[in-house]
């Protein structure tokens, strides 16, 4: 049992450094490309009266005997980077959607696992205002046609999050309408329920591979690896985008823009460092935007949404990436020997308190843990 667990050495290092969760369509064994416009424009932005359920349509999959069952192989293979080891038999999809009346999560799950757009169309008709659908339909660009109507529906529903308004921003800069972007990210500033429904959609895909028959640090395993996260690589190009606007207005001598567009980006990488499961790749990526606009500043400057000094805080930020770094050992070292019960408590604590406090929790459990 013990030796299984070895999976984990060196996962979350090879997680940093490759951004793994920071992906706009599933890493379900599939192909993950986003889903070609051509493919979605068909459907309506809204629901129909009476919609269409897409259980018995499913896309062609393995016969059930070419799935390895589950056993203590699967966190292995998590580890060795077999992307079928996240699939599941279309019978166990449908068994599941058929067990949660296809509720937002069970729908979201399926699609998570299949990366079939229907699932993802099909929640939004039937939970047209269900906030992590609308991400998730805004992360997949399910509806291109319609994308500013769902835009301003996820304003409505999801009013005191910025997260529709950053993606807001984002469309406005690819439609060359920087001030209407800038507009919409001050507003973003204003609002402190940053959520990127990560969590929510983790908890439906791990319900899934419980009732599919993995062990509870299995389902945890893949659920945890295999979420999608549609929204952070529109959060890190408008952070990037950001980054370039400041250049600019720096090239001009425009200090006050270059403040101001500086302070927004600051806070848009805060939550970015926030989003998901607070991983360690999270945290690394927003400590990288964060140290692009502090290096758009001008070093000797005094600004007022700074806590310290630039040059202070760049040096804190280099010490922060050997720290995670640092901490990705500790977890492959703890991980190489945890059991079931242990790591099942590592991923419940990674979801409530983010990786970070998870790590420094197994960090008192490697000197109680008995040798492989």
């Amino acid at each position: 049992m013990k030796k299984a667990f070895v999976f984990l050495a060196g996962l979350l290092a090879v997680a940093i450094l490759s951004y793994r969760h920071f992906r706009a369509a599933p890493s379900a064994g599939v192909d993950s490309t986003v889903v070609p416009a051509a493919d979605v424009t068909r459907a309506p932005a809204m629901a129909p009266a009476n919609p269409r359920l897409p259980v018995g349509d499913l896309p062609a999959a393995p016969p059930a005997t070419e799935i390895s069952p589950p056993d203590h192989e699967v966190l292995r293979r998590v580890a060795l980077g077999d992307t079928n080891v996240f699939r599941l038999s279309a019978e166990q999809i449908q068994r599941f959607l058929a067990r949660n009346r296809t509720n937002a999560d069970s729908l979201l799950a399926a699609f998570n696992v299949t990366a079939d757009p229907e699932f993802l169309r099909e929640a939004a008709r039937r939970h047209p205002n269900n906030p992590w659908v609308i991400s998730s339909v805004l992360g997949n660009d399910v509806f291109p046609d319609q994308r500013r109507e769902w835009i301003e529906r996820f304003k409505q529903v999801a009013g005191e999050n910025p997260l529709p308004n950053y993606l807001s921003a984002r469309e406005h800069l690819q439609n060359q309408q920087s001030q209407q972007a800038l507009q919409e990210t001050v507003d973003a500033a204003a609002k402190p329920g940053f959520n990127d429904y990560t969590l929510d959609r983790t908890q439906g895909l791990e319900e899934l591979y419980l009732s599919s028959g993995y062990s509870p640090a299995e389902a945890k395993a893949l659920a945890t690896m295999g979420v999608q996260e549609p929204a952070l690589p529109v959060l890190r190009d408008l952070a990037n985008d950001l980054s370039k606007m400041e250049r600019q207005y720096a090239a001009v001598s425009d200090s006050a823009s270059v403040a101001m567009i500086a302070r927004l980006g600051l806070g848009l990488a805060a939550n970015i460092s926030d989003a998901g499961a607070r991983s360690l790749g999270t945290r690394l990526l927003g400590a990288a935007l964060e140290r692009d606009f502090l290096t758009g500043l001008d070093p000797s400057g005094a600004y007022d949404f700074l806590q310290q000094p630039i040059g202070e805080r760049l040096t804190q930020l280099r010490a922060d990436r050997t720290a995670a770094l640092e901490e990705s050992k500790l977890a492959n070292q703890w991980m190489a020997t945890a059991n079931e019960t242990q790591l099942v408590s590592y991923f419940d604590r990674m979801k409530l308190y983010g990786e970070v406090a998870a790590l420094q929790w197994a960090r008192t459990q490697m000197d109680g843990n008995p040798k492989p």
